[in-house]
């Protein structure tokens, strides 16, 4: 009796299989029209978010030190709509740092301090709209200096709000924003260069961002500069 079910079975997928293609293709037709649908709305909306994003970019990298930096998010939409895992649009970065240059693809275009620089007005930007658990910056504030610094530090302190920012730095402008300060040192003993890390307190803090500051031995003049710089940096 089961042997006789199973044939059964067997016969009638056999005697319905046009019509199971036929229903499959049909669903096939309606999954790729609300895929269309869905995705010419996802390009609608990406072209509102570039519009903003390039105008937000364009400011922060002109406070960057890049006074004539313009920032445009590039979307190249697809007429084929066949189904993609990101809809129907490629996107690219395009930059421009000089006013007699025009806008071209990011990574051809910019020097390493550029795009470091570029990168951090990208995430401080959109950071609260991203789930990226840690950022690390390796001398982003290479090359610059005095208030452009400070920027610098503001920028990376709106990343610190939503993530565990770690930051390497010779800047005291940029160190004076931080939670915890952790001086790293070098030193040879014997043969071999040994590596040390330590924890700044509070004392240490202000002793360290004078030397950061030039100062070749701790004065009262140079550590009210660094008491000072702590202070307007506290957040």
């Amino acid at each position: 009796m089961v042997k006789y079910q199973s044939l059964c079975d067997d016969l009638e997928s056999l005697t319905t299989r046009d019509a199971q293609i036929a229903l499959t293709e049909e669903k096939i037709r309606e999954t790729r029209a609300r895929f269309g649908q869905t995705a010419r709305k996802l390009t609608s909306e990406r072209l509102k978010s570039a519009k903003k994003l390039s105008q937000i970019i364009s400011t922060s990298m002109q406070q960057l030190d890049m006074p004539h930096g313009k920032f445009k998010v590039h979307l190249n939409t697809s007429e084929d709509d066949t189904p993609k895992p990101n809809g129907l649009d490629q996107i690219t970065f395009n930059v421009s740092i000089n006013p007699d240059l025009p806008l071209e693809n990011m990574s051809k275009v910019v020097s390493g301090g550029e795009l470091s620089r570029i990168s951090l007005a990208i995430q401080a930007n959109t950071a609260a709209h991203t789930a990226v658990p840690t950022v690390i910056y390796d001398e982003v504030d290479s090359g610059i200096g005095g208030d452009t610094a400070n920027i610098v530090g503001q920028n990376l302190l709106a990343i610190s709000k939503y993530c565990q920012l770690i930051c390497i730095t010779h800047s005291p402008q940029v160190a004076s924003f931080c939670d915890y300060q952790i001086l790293v040192t070098k030193e040879l003993c014997g043969k071999r260069t040994v590596t040390t890390a330590c924890l700044l307190d509070a004392t240490e803090r202000e002793a360290e961002i004078s030397r950061m500051l030039g100062a070749k031995s701790l004065t009262a003049s140079s550590l009210a500069h660094a008491k000072d710089l702590l202070k307007r940096s506290v957040h």
